[in-house]
């Protein structure tokens, strides 16, 4: 799933007929920008790619926004087992999808899916 042009509640529809099958469900690809800035190392792949999520630009706000619902969604479902997210630095397959950028620093969405897994990680020993 990368630039999802559906609304995160048709994601949840879509991943339900998925998980009604009874089996293990795993998201092996998924990615989306932050930023809405052109990509200078590879343009053709840029330009394919939508700059939007419900009319605002993508940015490292949005970006970490819609991966902490995404994932919320997805893991509130037993179903499902797995998500991979497909790159973890840029630059990226998805233009700027990295959870961290070309220097390796951290994005906002590195930090909420960090705190999201740690959050769910059983306590004590």
């Amino acid at each position: 799933m990368y630039y999802p042009a559906r609304d995160l509640f048709e994601i949840d529809r879509q991943l339900d007929r998925f998980c009604q099958f009874g089996k293990p469900v795993q998201i092996t690809e998924l990615g989306v920008s932050s930023s809405a800035e052109p990509v200078k190392h590879d343009p053709i792949v840029d330009i394919h790619f939508r700059r939007q999520w419900h009319g605002t630009p993508w940015s490292e706000s949005e970006q970490a926004d819609w991966i902490e619902a995404y994932y919320t969604m997805c893991y509130s479902k037993p179903e499902i087992q797995a998500i991979t997210w497909w790159d973890f630095c840029d630059p990226a397959f998805v233009p700027h999808g990295g959870l961290v950028d070309e220097n390796l620093r951290p994005k906002e969405s590195y930090h909420r899916l960090k705190a999201l897994i740690e959050g769910w990680q059983p306590r004590g020993g």
